[in-house]
């Protein structure tokens, strides 16, 4: 949005009567002449465009991150909280959640059940390696959760110590 000299001028005056408090109340604020009213939201409208170049801009910044290969148990795939990781679902199937969209990536939805057990996991190709196979990073991972396995003597011991 380009604003003209005169619309810039009567933009400013017009946050100047708001940051010096020339509008006491709401009703005064409310009782803007339509010319102030159409400034006020001209500067509203500038004001988001600015913010969401700035978002933009931002997001630019960020530096490549690889996926950070989380892990939950397998019977929480149903109920996943894509946004408490940063992910977005891009789309369903009958099995449910089948892509996720995490920092403009699109990772697929895989699944196994081999001698590693069943899994659900989410990943996208990175590219190839020195042999020309696929390499790929896995967002996510659902599968049987196993028990912790106790600890040898001598470190319960020293753990028990402190």
């Amino acid at each position: 949005m380009k604003i003209s000299v005169p619309l810039a001028y009567q933009m400013g005056l017009v946050v100047a009567r708001l940051v010096s408090g020339q509008f006491k109340d709401i009703a005064q604020f409310v009782a803007m002449t339509p010319q102030d009213s159409q400034t006020y939201l001209q500067l509203q409208q500038l004001i988001s465009e600015s913010l969401s170049r700035i978002a933009i801009a931002l997001e630019h910044m960020i530096p490549p991150q690889a996926a950070p290969n989380y892990q939950f148990a397998l019977d929480k795939f149903a109920t996943m909280d894509w946004e408490s990781i940063g992910a977005v679902v891009a789309d369903y199937d009958s099995d449910g959640v089948s892509t996720i969209l995490w920092r403009k990536h699109i990772y697929l939805r895989r699944s196994s059940s081999n001698k590693f057990g069943a899994a659900i996991w989410f990943s996208r190709c990175v590219g190839k390696d020195e042999r020309g196979e696929n390499k790929y990073e896995c967002l996510i991972k659902f599968k049987a959760m196993s028990d912790a396995e106790p600890l040898p003597q001598q470190v319960a011991l020293r753990r028990g110590s402190k």
